[in-house]
């Protein structure tokens, strides 16, 4: 396990350099052969924080889009992507597949203001060009209380 050791231990920065030159002496992706590797709840940990040195708001915009695959008009969108649906995410997920409300308010209420426009459009391109403003609308229709609050977050740093 000394390689969770130092993995953890590394600053984002740093993280980033491991992962590259990994993949450059190996030929592939880190993350993959540390889920082979089979660490349980550190693999998880030390794969999201991989995950989030190579491209923190691709990152977040994963586990968003992973937690609103329930809403109605995604379904086959969704479906389509579920054989691109990484293992660490499902965790999130609850067993009856409900949107995970809780998540996705943790994730848009915890993103710098700088990562959210480049969250927004990874979310985009992961859901083959659907908006997360639009996403969320849908996911949180029942929820008004916290659906305004997270559209002004989501918007608060939108170009004028």
């Amino acid at each position: 396990m000394a390689i969770g050791s130092f993995l953890f231990g590394l600053q984002e920065e740093h993280m980033g350099a491991v992962v590259n030159g990994y993949h450059e002496k190996y030929g592939r992706p880190l993350e993959k052969d540390l889920t082979l590797a089979n660490y349980g709840h550190v693999e998880h940990a030390l794969v999201t924080k991989i995950k989030c040195a190579v491209n923190r708001p691709g990152y977040h915009a994963e586990v968003v889009f992973h937690n609103l695959k329930v809403v109605p008009n995604r379904a086959k969108l969704h479906k389509a992507f579920g054989a691109m649906r990484d293992a660490n995410i499902q965790g999130m997920i609850d067993a009856d597949h409900h949107i995970d409300y809780e998540t996705i308010v943790m994730v848009i209420t915890t993103v710098a203001e700088g990562d959210m426009m480049m969250m927004k459009e990874e979310y985009r391109r992961k859901s083959g060009g659907f908006t997360l403003e639009n996403d969320i609308s849908e996911a949180f229709a029942d929820r008004q209380d916290c659906l305004h609050l997270i559209l002004m977050i989501l918007n608060s740093n939108a170009p004028n």
